[in-house]
């Protein structure tokens, strides 16, 4: 691997190797553009079909097995205001009705735009009454603006192809930038992406049989959060169990502060904002009269659906946030760099009073030489040890010296030792380390590796890759009780250190669901 990225963009080395690339190598799915295309010829292709389609309508009504034809109902077509200069034959006209065995069959065909109501009666005792739509095209829908019409379904299943087709393009994005580099944080995203699609995918799956028109594509759209919530609840349940068991162990060896109950409190956060959209409705519905929630036009029921939805499409954003972050965080703990390393970071942490390693700084240098054995085995080449941190205002020493002594103590020669003694914190061992490896090697690109404990590789090849090192990790292993902590110590610092992007994706999605919402407030006030 190269420099791929630096300061967050590709250099002219990796554009210039990309551009190389045949445009017949890139899968189609793949190439810039095609979901746009895919996505406008769907939507006039299903267009097309409902127009061809949806002309017609055709109308069941049960009727008194009294009734043998249909001269013995008043069938009245009455047109709405806003069609009131067009008569409601124009609108719709019927082409055939007949009447067996108890059931009216009314066969109804488009003409003109607009809107007509269709009353049923017999001997003026009401029988059938609704509100048929016209829509450009020629296409009927009936009970509200765009609800359901002949052939509709076709609706659900051109949507179920393109959300396939979106998860083909994102796993294909993924393939491609896992190849460049395993800490990339478009990995989490492309990974999180995926998962959320494909349980939309299965909410839209599920909801084709019982499809009703336009309507139901929002109301598909925004229960995919919930759907969502519903099936990861078990997993998030016995997680947050789990962690909430490793924290009560970890704050009786390790003390009892805050710090030590963040995996508790991200799992308490999860099941809460996981569980408030239902309970906020239960409380709206039963025990404040004051707030209807039951009327189709009343304005707080779309306003208790902003709120539901928001809250509940954030959790499922933070959820698949998560997920993505600790497949690619196991990924990378389990992960072996390739034997061709010149030098291996060892990344430093907190040592003690007298200057001897931490158990959890041990591990890491353990781990280094570990890996610098397993190489001069397989290839017979030797590996730089970088030991890098600084000294604290409470250490007696820098933590570089400290990982050097005892580096010597174990056999490791000095001249095989370069020390990076400056860092104050990961960033910082990652940087003044590459450029320390950089003058001593004399070259751009050595070939780099880093030891650090497993829970904590992901996020350090991620500051690796925003500065442009290429560096592959290796984690050192740690005690069970500690580690689940640790990691979500990690996820909550990822998670900060991006709050700008994170903030923007909630912020795009609170605009989506407004949108939707407010389009179903239109569809059923018309």
């Amino acid at each position: 691997m190269r420099n791929l990225i630096v300061n967050g963009e590709i250099t002219p080395m990796e554009k210039n190797s990309m551009q190389k690339k045949s445009v017949k190598d890139i899968p189609f799915i793949a190439k810039k553009g095609v979901l746009a295309v895919l996505g406008i010829v769907m939507a006039a292709l299903c267009f097309a079909l409902l127009s061809f389609m949806g002309r017609h309508y055709t109308l069941k009504v049960p009727v008194s097995v009294s009734v043998t034809d249909i001269s013995q109902l008043d069938i009245l077509l009455e047109s709405s205001a806003r069609s009131s200069d067009v008569s409601p034959g124009d609108i719709i006209h019927i082409e055939s009705g007949t009447v067996e065995d108890g059931m009216l069959t009314l066969v109804l065909h488009s003409g003109e735009r607009g809107k007509v109501f269709l009353d049923i009666r017999r001997d003026d005792e009401w029988i059938y009454g609704d509100v048929f739509y016209v829509h450009t095209g020629g296409i009927i829908t009936i009970n509200v603006l765009f609800g359901y019409s002949t052939g509709c379904v076709v609706i659900p299943l051109f949507i179920v192809l393109y959300l396939a087709a979106v998860i083909a393009y994102f796993v294909q994005k993924l393939r491609e930038e896992m190849k460049l580099s395993l800490y990339h944080s478009s990995n989490v995203t492309y990974f999180s992406a995926i998962v959320f699609l494909m349980c939309a995918l299965l909410r839209q799956l599920t909801g084709i049989f019982s499809y009703a028109g336009f309507q139901s594509t929002l109301s598909g759209f925004l229960g995919s959060a919930d759907f969502f919530a519903v099936l990861a609840l078990p997993l998030i349940l016995v997680v947050s169990v789990y962690v909430t068991a490793s924290n009560i162990q970890l704050m009786r060896r390790e003390g009892r502060n805050w710090r030590n109950m963040l995996g508790c409190m991200l799992g308490i956060a999860i099941i809460l904002f996981t569980l408030f959209p239902p309970i906020l409705g239960e409380i709206l519905q039963r025990n404040i009269e004051w707030i209807d929630v039951h009327n189709m036009k009343s304005p707080a029921l779309y306003i208790e659906m902003i709120v539901e939805n928001v809250v509940s499409f954030t959790a499922a954003y933070l959820e698949c946030l998560l997920i993505g972050t600790i497949f690619f965080a196991v990924k990378a703990a389990r992960h072996i760099p390739a034997f061709d390393k010149d030098y291996i970071l060892i990344l430093g942490c907190m040592i003690r009073k007298d200057g001897a390693l931490t158990k959890l700084l041990q591990s890491r240098a353990d781990r280094a030489v570990e890996f610098a054995r397993m190489q001069e085995k397989a290839t017979g080449k030797e590996i730089i040890f970088v030991p890098s941190g600084g000294q604290g205002d409470d250490e007696i020493m820098p933590e570089a010296q400290a990982i050097r002594n005892y580096l010597l103590s174990i056999g490791i020669p000095d001249e095989r030792i370069l020390p990076e003694d400056r860092s104050v914190n990961t960033y910082e061992n990652l940087r003044n380390s590459a450029e320390l490896i950089r003058r001593h090697s004399g070259r751009p690109d050595p070939k780099i590796a880093f030891s650090t404990t497993n829970y904590h590789v992901f996020r350090s090849g991620q500051l690796a890759a925003r500065q442009g090192i290429d560096a592959e990790g290796i984690g050192s292993p740690t005690k069970k009780y500690f580690w689940l902590n640790a990691f979500v110590r990690e996820f909550v610092a990822m998670i900060v250190s991006g709050r700008r992007q994170h903030l923007a994706a909630v912020g795009v999605l609170t605009a989506i669901i407004l949108a939707m919402v407010l389009a179903t407030y239109y569809l059923n006030v018309l």
